[in-house]
């Protein structure tokens, strides 16, 4: 094994994660809705309070800690000129204490949450009307990338005999072309294949979540506020599935690399814009204008997300037979997350590995 070659991948890949993944998970802390804390359902007071203050505080410092620790050994086995076996272990190693410490910093705030832990209400609500089965964009707007690759594909076939024996697939950051492929059916459309099973798998999954996502409220300002965090990030995945599909058409030699290369950085923007955007609504768009934790009743049993506490392991994974859901809300972080006790989500899970999988091992069939 060439460790010099492993040591110059792993050092750019892992020091961003280093700093990023942690100020991820901060902040997760502090976004999830406030009557569930570390997994627990509480009342909503008790993030404020001092007693919750302090759980937050040291799962913070103990973040913080590992994450230094982990980030130090990185820098040591990057830059110390160490003999490039030993600066391998030690940049592995480095991740292995700077992400495996975030374990035990939830684990230790779980503990320390557990006594506070409420009962939730026991009320639910129901919608007399249901919901608009009409997808975000509509018909039109979700078959806009497949039309986007179609139209590659056309000019593509139209321009056959113009396409060099030899042509190129990949560029530098300079932008000149590092990676070449022959001219073959395969290798000409697998760009556009590529990209219409990525943009099929993402419909797929934006339909899944569109129609199978747990609402925590069916009324009021918090079913509002829930509706426009859902709709704004069904919005961002289309406009995402947008990126990719113009990402994959710019990989065509009929295309301009220079407008592959603005998709890809569209890409990734649109990315960050889900990011952001998720952390500043909260969990299900509690933070949203007009619909603060100051505004939760506190007269009445914590509402939380409508999913019994003891039907979560480590209040990470969902495990609930009883429930219909297919995607519920995380209870420590943002987004949703399966019911592992649905039979479909270990169909859909099969489907996102299967997809993940493929993706690498077509890219080689297809451009080698």
């Amino acid at each position: 094994m060439n460790w010099k070659i492993l040591q110059t991948v792993l050092t750019p890949l892992l020091l961003p994660l280093m700093l990023i993944i942690p100020a991820f998970v901060l902040l997760t802390a502090r976004r999830t809705r406030p009557d569930i804390f570390f997994g627990f359902t509480v009342e909503p007071s008790l993030r404020q309070a001092a007693a919750g203050r302090a759980i937050l505080r040291q799962f913070s410092q103990l973040v913080i800690v590992f994450s230094l620790i982990g980030l130090a050994l990185i820098l040591l086995g990057a830059f110390a000129g160490l003999a490039p076996g030993l600066a391998v272990a030690l940049i592995l190693g480095g991740a292995t204490v700077g992400f495996g410490g975030m374990i035990p910093a939830y684990a230790a705030a779980r503990r320390r949450v557990r006594p506070h832990r409420v009962e939730p209400s026991r009320e639910r609500e129901v919608m007399v009307r249901p919901r608009p089965t009409r997808p975000v964009g509509g018909w039109l707007g979700q078959s806009g990338p497949f039309l986007i690759l179609g139209l590659v594909a056309l000019c593509l076939w139209l321009r056959w005999d113009g396409i060099p024996e030899r042509f190129p697939i990949h560029w530098d950051l300079q932008g000149q072309p590092n990676g070449w492929a022959v001219k073959s059916w395969r290798s000409v459309f697998g760009s556009v294949l590529l990209g219409s099973l990525c943009c099929f798998f993402f419909s797929i999954l934006f339909l899944s979540f569109s129609r199978g996502v747990r609402r925590v409220h069916s009324s009021g300002v918090e079913g509002e506020r829930e509706s426009r965090f859902v709709r704004t990030m069904l919005v961002l995945v289309l406009t995402l599935e947008y990126c990719i599909a113009g990402m994959f058409a710019g990989f065509s030699p009929v295309v301009p690399p220079r407008l592959g290369g603005i998709f890809v950085a569209a890409t990734l923007l649109v990315g960050l814009v889900v990011a952001v955007m998720a952390f500043r609504s909260g969990q299900g768009g509690w933070r949203l204008r007009g619909h603060t934790s100051a505004s939760t009743p506190t007269n009445t049993a914590p509402v939380g997300d409508r999913t019994p506490d003891d039907c979560w392991k480590w209040g990470l994974l969902y495990f609930n037979p009883a429930d219909p859901a297919l995607w519920v809300e995380k209870r420590f972080g943002i987004g949703w997350t399966f019911n592992f006790g649905n039979p479909r989500a270990w169909f859909v899970l099969g489907a996102i590995l299967i997809f993940a999988a493929a993706v690498p091992v077509l890219s080689i069939l297809l451009f080698k």
